[in-house]
């Protein structure tokens, strides 16, 4: 799917995250949109608009009057666009038990990392697909074995990204279709990730293509 948009978005996902400051880019969006969803997923209340102005700016205030906080999603948030780093930093390389421990650290500071033997031989024996609905199966296994969605999605993306696929994330009103399709249907779950797929590329392709317009060749 869209193999001249995947390799320009590789191209400017690394770069951007090579760079300080803020970009502006499909970088900062994926980071914005991933942190969000992944912490809302977990049973947060961080809204969009605070979790760019946590990314932009290091702050975050009410959205309205009498809004209430959590000061741990404040945690939460930078360890996502901690782990979000490493996984473009180190894009390309094979996921690995090792690998995947890495995101947990950072997704989950101050938690111990643990690992069973059978998650451990499924990454081994399935952690680098090349096709979307292997990916979709590796997710719903993941899941099931190691309880950890917000983990899963960021293997996912990476796995997307280097299968050369557009990668995904399930957007809010997606969110009872993702949890009863991997539970109930796996060909359903496969066919809403390939329509996240879509609707990715739809969101960020502007970005990946104005900044190709505009950029020389990376060397």
């Amino acid at each position: 799917m869209g193999e001249y948009f995947v390799s320009n978005l590789k191209r400017l996902l690394q770069y951007e995250a090579s760079q300080t400051g803020r970009m502006g880019g499909v970088y900062d969006y994926t980071q914005k949109k991933f942190a969000c969803r992944s912490i809302r997923r977990a049973g947060g209340s961080l809204s969009e608009a605070n979790a760019s102005r946590i990314y932009d700016t290091g702050h975050f205030w009410a959205d309205k009057p009498g809004e209430r906080f959590s000061a741990e999603e404040i945690i939460q948030a930078e360890a996502c666009f901690y782990a979000f780093r490493f996984c473009i930093e180190h894009m390309g390389e094979a996921i690995t038990p090792e690998y995947v421990e890495e995101i947990q650290r950072r997704l989950y500071p101050g938690t111990p990392t643990y690992m069973t033997e059978e998650l451990r031989a499924l990454i081994i024996g399935n952690g680098n697909p090349r096709k979307l609905r292997d990916i979709a199966n590796f997710h719903i296994q993941y899941v099931q074995r190691g309880r950890d969605s917000r983990t899963a999605s960021l293997i996912s993306y990476m796995q997307c990204i280097n299968a050369n696929l557009t990668p995904f994330i399930i957007h809010p009103e997606n969110q009872a279709l993702y949890e009863r399709y991997m539970i109930v249907d796996a060909d359903k779950f496969c066919h809403l990730l390939h329509v996240e797929q879509n609707r990715y590329k739809e969101e960020t392709e502007p970005l990946v293509m104005d900044w190709e317009a505009e950029k020389a060749p990376l060397a």
